[in-house]
């Protein structure tokens, strides 16, 4: 099972927070899970270039459908695997956490 650790890491701008994260490597086979969490600060750089990704290909999407109003909406959880922080886009109940809502103003529909 999975377990959820305190680890240090540092921001963008070089400060270090606290975060939660879970580990996914607690279940590793060689039981290097509790090694790979304490192993020192890790950057948020490579979790928060995934949620850019995320975002771009969101915008990129909503820009080929044009949209009067779009609004995505989505939740973050950290996690170490292999050593590495990444983020999670997925809620506790293992269901996804994305919601996209598109709107069309003042379009009827030509039947």
């Amino acid at each position: 099972m999975s377990t959820s650790e305190l680890v240090p890491v540092t921001t963008p701008n070089g400060k270090v927070v606290v975060i939660q994260a879970v580990n996914l490597d607690a279940d590793d086979e060689l039981g290097g899970g509790e090694r790979q969490v304490s192993g020192g600060i890790r950057s948020l750089d490579d979790a928060l270039e995934a949620v850019r990704d995320l975002s771009e290909g969101f915008r990129t999407v909503t820009k080929a459908v044009a949209p009067t109003k779009a609004t995505v909406e989505f939740s973050i959880a950290f996690a170490i695997q292999s050593g590495k922080l990444t983020a999670l886009f997925v809620d506790g109940k293992t269901e996804g956490s994305v919601k996209l809502t598109l709107e069309w103003a003042g379009e009827e529909e030509n039947g």
